[in-house]
C-alpha cells in the first residue's frame, strides 16, 4: 500500500483494533512461534464457560447460518454434547469448527455488547487461532472430511467480517477456490452411488452445503473480479434441497448467475448490450420475489439481505462499463439508470442495518438492530463500491443531474441532492468506524474528501 496509508503516531495506531494489525496475512496457513507443538489442553483452556459459549453458539447460528447454511445442526448439537461430557471424544476437525463458530459468535458479541454487557476483547481471534491449530492437525490437503470444508468456509466469512482490508477480496477468492476443490474431493458436489450408505439428513445436508460453496464462490468472483472455477456442468449432477424459500429461489437461480458472472469474466471489455439488457430483466425478476423482500415476515432476514446485495452488486456489475461511457444517459440509458438504481438500493441497504442501532426487533427471530450491523460488515467492500460510483456519476459534468436552467425544471437538482444526502449519511457511517483498520479508515478519508467536493461544487449543505 503507498506509504500515507499506515499510521504515522503512535496515537493512531492506538486507535486501530489490534486484531486489525496482528492478523496474519497468510491466514489460516501462518506459521508463528510456539504454535507447532501447541497441546489439545492449551486449546480448550481459552474456552469461556459453557454457558458463555451457548450464548456465541446462539448468535452464530441467529446470524451467517441463517444466511450460508454451513452446518449440518443436529449433528452439530450432537457433537457438542458429546464434547462436554469427553473432550477428547471429538476429532480435530470437528474441534476446528467448534472453534471457528465460536470466534464469529464472539466477535458479534463483542461488536454487539453494549450497556450491562461485559465483551470479551481479543477473544474471537484467540478462538480463530485455535481453529487454525487444529485444522493444521488434520490431513486436509489429502484426506479431507467436511468438518475441515465447513471450517475454511467460516474463515473466509470471518476474514471478510474481521476488517476491511485492501487485501481482503484478493485473499479470500483463492481460499475460496480449495474449500470447492476439497468438495469435489469428498465427492459433496457429485450423486454418487457411495452416498446410499449416508443417512438421509447427511445426504440433505451434503446437498445445501454445495449449494452453499456454490454461493461462496459466486459471490467472491464477482468481489474480487476472478473468473469463477465453476461451470453449469458441476452442477446439473445434483438436486439442491432447502425448505428456506428464499435459497430455493437462489438455487433455481444458479444457471442464469453462472452465465452472468462467466459472461462478466470471459468479456468484461466486449460485453454485448443487448445480452446485459437480457441479463437486467432476467435479474430484476429475482429481486421482485416476494421471498426476497426486505419486509418479509419469513425468518431469513440474513439470507434475505445476503441475496438482495448479491443481485444489486451483479446488476452494477453488468451495467458499470456502460453507464462510464461518454453521454451514457444518452446512448446506454438503461445502464446509467440502473447503475445508479442499484448503487441507492445497496447503500439503503446500509443504511437500514447500520443507522438502527437500538434494540428494536426487525422480524420474527428478535434480532437487534446492533448485531444486524455487526452482520453489515460482509458487505464493507459492496457499499463502498456503491458510494464511490454514485461519486463518480455525480462529478461527471454536462450529466442528467445537472438542473436544467433553460428549461426551469429542477427535477434533476431534487435527485442530485437525494444521492448527496444518501452519500453523506453514508459517510457518517464510515466515520463512526474509522478505528477497525488502517484500510477503513483509508476508505473512510476518501470517501470524506469527495463529498466535500462534491458539497463545494454544488453548493449544497
Amino acid at each position: 500500500m503507498p506509504h500515507y496509508v499506515h499510521p504515522t503516531t503512535s496515537a493512531e495506531h492506538e486507535e486501530m483494533t489490534p486484531a486489525g494489525i496482528q492478523r496474519v496475512t497468510n491466514f489460516p496457513f501462518s506459521e508463528r512461534p510456539g504454535r507447532l507443538k501447541i497441546s489439545r489442553k492449551s486449546l480448550l483452556s481459552i474456552l469461556p464457560d459453557r454457558a458463555t459459549v451457548g450464548v456465541f453458539i446462539q448468535i452464530y447460528l441467529d446470524t451467517i447460518e441463517q444466511a450460508y447454511s454451513v452446518l449440518h445442526q443436529p449433528s452439530f448439537e450432537s457433537e457438542t454434547s458429546k464434547f462436554w461430557d469427553d473432550a477428547s471424544a471429538v476429532s480435530d476437525s470437528w474441534l476446528a469448527l467448534l472453534f471457528a463458530v465460536l470466534s464469529l459468535g464472539c466477535h458479534a458479541y463483542n461488536a454487539t455488547a453494549h450497556g450491562k454487557q461485559q465483551p470479551y476483547p481479543g477473544l474471537d481471534v484467540q478462538l480463530l487461532d485455535a481453529s487454525e491449530a487444529c485444522l493444521k492437525m488434520t490431513p486436509l490437503m489429502y484426506h479431507p472430511d467436511k468438518s475441515n470444508i465447513q471450517t475454511l468456509y467460516l474463515m473466509v466469512i470471518f476474514k471478510q467480517l474481521d476488517r476491511m482490508s485492501c487485501h481482503q477480496t484478493g485473499a479470500c477468492w483463492p481460499l475460496t477456490g480449495l474449500i470447492v476443490r476439497l468438495a469435489m474431493m469428498l465427492g459433496i458436489h457429485a450423486d454418487h452411488p457411495g452416498n446410499d450408505a449416508l443417512p438421509d439428513g447427511e445426504i440433505q445436508h451434503r446437498k445445501d452445503l454445495w449449494g452453499s460453496i456454490i454461493l461462496l464462490e459466486m459471490r467472491q468472483s464477482l468481489v474480487s473480479g476472478m473468473p469463477l472455477l465453476l461451470q453449469v456442468t458441476d452442477f446439473g449432477r445434483i438436486e439442491l434441497v432447502s425448505d428456506d424459500p428464499t435459497k430455493r429461489s437462489f438455487y433455481n437461480s444458479i444457471p442464469l448467475l453462472t452465465q452472468v458472472l462467466s459472461t462478466l469474466d470471459l468479456n468484461r471489455n466486449q460485453l454485448e448490450h443487448d445480452k446485459v439488457l437480457e441479463y437486467d430483466l432476467q435479474l430484476r425478476q429475482l429481486l421482485k420475489d416476494p421471498n426476497l423482500a426486505l419486509d418479509s415476515p419469513s425468518n431469513s432476514y440474513p439470507a434475505r439481505l445476503l441475496f438482495n446485495v448479491f443481485y444489486r452488486r451483479l446488476l452494477l456489475a453488468l451495467h458499470t462499463s456502460f453507464a462510464q461511457e461518454p453521454r451514457a444517459w444518452t446512448r446506454y440509458p438503461v445502464s446509467y439508470w440502473s447503475t445508479l438504481d442499484s448503487c441507492l438500493g445497496l447503500l439503503a441497504i446500509q443504511r437500514e442495518l447500520c443507522e438502527d442501532t437500538t434494540d428494536k426487533r426487525k422480524n420474527e427471530n428478535k434480532e437487534s438492530g446492533h448485531l444486524m450491523a455487526w452482520f453489515a460488515g460482509l458487505f464493507r467492500e459492496d457499499f463502498f463500491t456503491a458510494a464511490m460510483t454514485l461519486c463518480h456519476h455525480l462529478v461527471k459534468a454536462n450529466s442528467p443531474l445537472e438542473p436544467s436552467a433553460s428549461t426551469g425544471c429542477f427535477c434533476q437538482q431534487q435527485a442530485r441532492d437525494t444521492i448527496l444526502k444518501t452519500l453523506v449519511s453514508c459517510s457518517g457511517l464510515w466515520e463512526a468506524e474509522e478505528g477497525l483498520s488502517v484500510c477503513h479508515r483509508e476508505a473512510s478519508r476518501v470517501m470524506r474528501s469527495v463529498i466535500d467536493y462534491l458539497r463545494v461544487q454544488f453548493s449544497c449543505d
